[in-house]
């Protein structure tokens, strides 16, 4: 199902980049801003998301077929929460017929048996975003959303076959010091795969001493199970210098991966808010290729990776950077930072 394609279509960016054509090799699309949830790191809460008027099945379906004539190597559907989307099993299946390999990310809050059973062979992988140990996760995702989460977990478990089952976690000053307790015990459920985001963790959280003790267990686990968790070495190296190495370059900065918003805006940076265009108003290559030429100029620098309002949200800054001018925006981050 996911094979020699999906190989192919990645060193056909690869070429395209090199010959100065930028495409993205990654696409997040969040369906949805619809959630369960009101977790305190998610952006979707200090934007105006859920009040914008959401793409209809027709201009999704339209969008998809675009991605198609794009040979879009991977996508991965996300919200909000992607199953309260009515399309997203029809968008998958589409998806996958046109040679796309598919990734699903869910909360895994109260989704139906029905659709839990018709996971399986339809995604590539189903991410269940977990943060850690139950006291942890509840504290940013609210009271009962771990157990919710788990017991979703085990069902897909219980049922894989042909999609592999995944966990994404936070990582943030909560959840560091028991995170290599919380990987080891996915490990023995026989989860797939583990992504750990440092969304959360500025440069005064968590404390010094509790980090690098941390991140030196996750290396080992990584070491005793290569490829269990999605992150390489360098990674848990990068936060452990993150006071004075600031920014790192990233997929989004090289534009290869970008954001599909739930309203149809592009935005060529899945966790700083850069439009660059909205399909309802022009194709999406030609979105791409404005936009490229136009992201990183003179007029706009990448300011670093904030994914949003996280920081406002998990009480480090004072105001959401929907309220800041992109240049305000890129002092308080370097400063965090430097």
């Amino acid at each position: 199902m996911y094979g020699s394609e999906t190989y192919y279509r990645f060193a056909n960016r690869a070429i395209q980049y090199w010959m100065g054509k930028r495409l993205p090799f990654l696409i997040s699309w969040y369906l949805t801003s619809k959630c369960q949830l009101q977790c305190k790191g998610c952006f979707f809460f200090a934007r105006d998301f859920p009040k914008a008027r959401p793409l209809t099945s027709t201009q999704r379906f339209d969008l998809l077929e675009q991605l198609i004539e794009l040979k879009q190597p991977y996508l991965t559907l996300v919200g909000g929460e992607p199953f309260l989307c009515k399309d997203l099993f029809p968008i998958a299946e589409r998806a996958q017929q046109g040679g796309i390999t598919v990734d699903v990310v869910s909360n895994g809050q109260d989704i139906s048996r029905n659709d839990l059973d018709k996971v399986d062979g339809r995604f590539f992988k189903i991410w269940i975003s977990i943060d850690g140990s139950r006291d942890a996760n509840d504290a940013m995702r609210g009271s009962g959303a771990w157990d919710r989460a788990m017991r979703t977990l085990r069902h897909l478990l219980s049922k894989r076959r042909h999609t592999r089952v995944c966990v994404s976690t936070i990582l943030n000053h909560l959840n560091i010091a028991d995170m290599p307790k919380f990987v080891s015990m996915l490990r023995g459920m026989g989860v797939d795969q583990v992504c750990l985001k440092e969304n959360l963790i500025p440069k005064y959280r968590p404390e010094e001493s509790t980090l690098p003790a941390a991140l030196e267990q996750l290396i080992q686990i990584k070491e005793e199970s290569p490829g269990f968790i999605l992150q390489e070495k360098e990674f848990f190296e990068h936060l452990l210098n993150l006071r004075r190495q600031g920014h790192a370059s990233c997929f989004p900065e090289k534009h290869l991966h970008i954001g599909l918003m739930p309203e149809g805006t592009v935005s060529a940076c899945v966790s700083f808010p850069v439009p660059i265009g909205n399909v309802r108003d022009r194709p999406l290559v030609q979105i791409l290729e404005a936009g490229h030429k136009e992201r990183y100029g003179a007029t706009l620098k990448c300011p670093g990776c904030t994914r949003d309002d996280s920081l406002f949200f998990s009480g480090i800054l004072e105001k959401p950077w929907r309220s800041l001018l992109p240049g305000q925006a890129g002092k308080l981050l370097h400063t965090l930072y430097a």
